[in-house]
């Protein structure tokens, strides 16, 4: 009996105060704080993800420069293979091959920021629109940039140090030519 009372009592003050808060309607002074509140939320979640892409840019420039300086000193070593009369020719096909593997993940990661850039953030605008797909679009490009990079590290060791390594093996192997017996 008194939890039948309880519970009628309970049923009855949530009709009479929420049928009063439903009536009111907001205030303008509520309307201005939830605009700032929104304006700041949106602030914050915009330097975020600003700070995100930045970080980002520079993880690629990183990567970019790290390769770039691989390549030039493996150029600097081709170059002493060939003053010693070695053949470089292999090293030379892996160096090109190992460029263009570095400008497609350039590429790759450009692509990534760009569709990150373009990605509009749900809390700053009115009619969002659909944020989980182009975010899963970025998430992919993200992938596909990440999947670059391992081919990169894979070329690199399973194809350019075998070669490189081959190439100075057969150099110490094959006697030096001497410049006195060369006319």
């Amino acid at each position: 009996m008194k939890q039948l009372i309880f519970l009628s009592l309970i049923f009855l003050f949530s009709f009479t105060f929420g049928s009063q808060a439903v009536a009111q309607s907001p205030t303008p002074r509520g309307i201005k704080v939830r605009s700032e509140v929104r304006e700041d939320m949106c602030q914050r979640v915009t330097d975020k993800i600003e700070e995100r892409r930045e970080r980002f840019a520079e993880h690629r420039d990183n990567r970019a420069n790290i390769y770039r300086g691989v390549i030039h000193r493996l150029n600097n070593l081709m170059t002493k293979l060939k003053d010693r009369g070695c053949d470089a020719s292999q090293v030379k096909t892996d160096l090109t091959t190992l460029e263009k593997l570095i400008d497609e993940l350039v590429v790759a990661f450009n692509l990534f920021l760009d569709k990150l850039h373009a990605v509009g953030i749900p809390v700053c605008q009115e009619a969002p629109g659909d944020w989980k797909a182009a975010m899963a679009e970025v998430h992919t490009q993200l992938q596909a940039a990440k999947d670059k990079q391992k081919e990169i590290r894979a070329f690199y060791k399973n194809t350019l140090k075998p070669h490189v390594k081959a190439a100075g093996q057969a150099c110490k192997a094959s006697p030096a030519p001497s410049p006195e017996a060369t006319p």
